[in-house]
C-alpha cells in the first residue's frame, strides 16, 4: 500500500531536518522504494506540492531525474 502524501510531506521534511540542509534531491526509484508506490499519479504530486508548503513551507518540484526539495526562503542567494 502507498504511503499517504501526509506521511510523504512528513519525511520530506524530516530529510532536509537530519540533513541540516536548505534543499535536498531524491531519485525517483527511491521515492518508488521508499514510498512503495508503484504508479505515479499527477494528482499526488499536485497534493503533496500543496501539504508541503501548507505545513513545512516547502517547495517540491517533480522533475525526469529527480526530486527537489526546498525551503521557501532565500538561502542560497545569486
Amino acid at each position: 500500500m502507498p504511503k499517504s502524501v501526509e506521511y510523504i510531506v512528513d519525511d520530506f521534511n524530516d530529510r532536509l531536518r537530519r540533513a541540516n540542509v536548505e534543499v535536498g534531491t531524491i531519485l525517483w526509484s527511491d521515492i518508488y522504494n521508499d514510498y512503495e508506490i508503484t504508479r505515479w499519479k499527477p494528482e499526488r504530486a499536485e497534493q503533496i506540492m500543496a501539504r508541503a508548503m501548507e505545513k513545512y513551507g516547502l517547495n517540491v518540484s517533480f522533475t525526469h531525474a529527480v526530486v527537489t526539495i526546498t525551503t521557501n526562503r532565500n538561502f542560497s542567494p545569486i
